[in-house]
């Protein structure tokens, strides 16, 4: 190839592909600072919250423990380790590097889009993951505390146990949820336009 044929493929390149980039980037860089804050927020509330309950647990494990079996023992270890692992996957979401977008590269783009991804995980699958154990643990818990009650009070406990758990972790999903879930898609898709553009 010529060093004509060179020029007219330089001047036939799209002019505004710079600028689409340079705009896409200018208003994601806003929508990702507000997801960031609101991600670190939540964060912290659900930290605190957590941090709160498990000295509330280990409060009353140490109250009644010796007046239960070792079922009551495994529902609170099952608790703590539940609460520790949801904190770990919780954080794992925040992306702690606050490179400029400006000059983002693929690779802080590709760690972007990975941070988003997990957190629509968080709240699509492990959210799912974490009622489902914790429901189990409280199973055992109730049993164990009620092994002396009638048979209508334990089940109607585990009834309710249930429908708490199961109702609000539906309702985090599809209600609460929903317009986070369409911010982290449209993120994510905006982040692949990005980097298509870049790699073009």
């Amino acid at each position: 190839m010529n060093f004509d044929d060179i020029q007219k493929s330089w001047q036939a390149q799209p002019v505004n592909a710079l600028e689409d980039v340079s705009q896409l980037k200018e208003g994601l860089k806003t929508l990702w600072e507000k997801h960031q804050r609101k991600t670190l927020r939540n964060n912290i509330w659900v930290t605190v919250s957590f941090i709160v309950t498990l000295a509330a647990i280990g409060w009353i494990y140490v109250a009644f423990n010796k007046q239960y079996g070792p079922m009551f023992t495994l529902s609170i270890i099952m608790i703590y380790v539940l609460l520790t692992v949801y904190l770990y996957v919780l954080w794992k979401g925040f992306a702690y590097r606050q490179n400029n977008l400006e000059a983002a590269s693929q690779e802080y783009i590709d760690y972007q889009i990975s941070k988003l991804n997990w957190r629509r995980k968080t709240i699509t699958v492990y959210s799912w993951v974490y009622a489902t154990i914790l429901w189990i643990a409280l199973v055992i818990y109730i049993i164990e505390l009620t092994r002396t009650g009638s048979a209508l009070f334990r089940y109607t406990a585990l009834g309710i146990t249930t429908a708490y758990a199961f109702g609000i972790t539906w309702w985090g999903r599809f209600v609460k949820c929903k317009k986070q879930l369409i911010e982290i898609d449209d993120m994510t898709h905006d982040l692949q336009s990005i980097k298509d553009k870049l790699l073009a």
